[in-house]
């Protein structure tokens, strides 16, 4: 049976990427050398506790040229930051386990996220998701263009778990949100 994914068993390319379905590779279109590549193992990447979360960089935008950052989150039972709007990039959260709650504000929207779920922010939309459920959640987030990892890290605590926040940490993040083109609504 033909691969559905090529027209009469050819190598095809579609934006970019291309495929050969006879060895089973798929890829960019142009080969990239192991120097250009991101290669970031189980437990590797920075990781800091923000907002209560935990966030490890997988990938940030000094190793993509700024066009993305992806982030592993751990949020913890009541976990999540406040309502904030990004003003520059959107965002994408791909719930790996557990259950997250997403609240569009500008709409009145509830999107309650399970296991498999993505979600998509546009920039300019007022939002906030929650862990509202008594075990831990864990999503992967993609920010692009690539930037606010750096007010994570630059707010956030070094860490192996999820730090609760206390008010020095809501000042801090008030403080830096501006500079990274974030507006946290009160």
């Amino acid at each position: 049976m033909m691969d559905p994914r090529s027209q009469s068993g050819r190598v095809f390319d579609t934006q970019g990427l291309s495929a050969r379905p006879q060895d089973g590779v798929y890829g960019p279109s142009k080969s990239a050398s192991m120097a250009e590549m991101i290669i970031c193992k189980p437990g590797e990447g920075p990781q800091f506790s923000v907002a209560g979360d935990l966030y490890r960089f997988l990938a940030t935008g000094d190793q993509t040229g700024a066009r993305f950052a992806l982030i592993h989150a751990l949020i913890p039972p009541g976990g999540g930051p406040p309502p904030h709007i990004h003003h520059r990039e959107t965002e994408g959260f791909y719930v790996l386990s557990g259950e997250l709650t997403f609240y569009a504000l500008d709409v009145n929207e509830v999107v309650r996220a399970g296991a498999g779920t993505f979600v998509h922010l546009p920039p300019e939309r007022p939002h906030r998701f929650a862990n509202e459920s008594e075990q831990a959640a864990e999503a992967l987030i993609l920010i692009a263009p690539a930037g606010l990892e750096k007010m994570f890290a630059q707010v956030g605590i070094p860490s192996e778990v999820p730090v609760p926040m206390q008010p020095q940490d809501v000042e801090a993040l008030l403080k830096a949100a501006p500079d990274f083109g974030v507006e946290i609504l009160h």
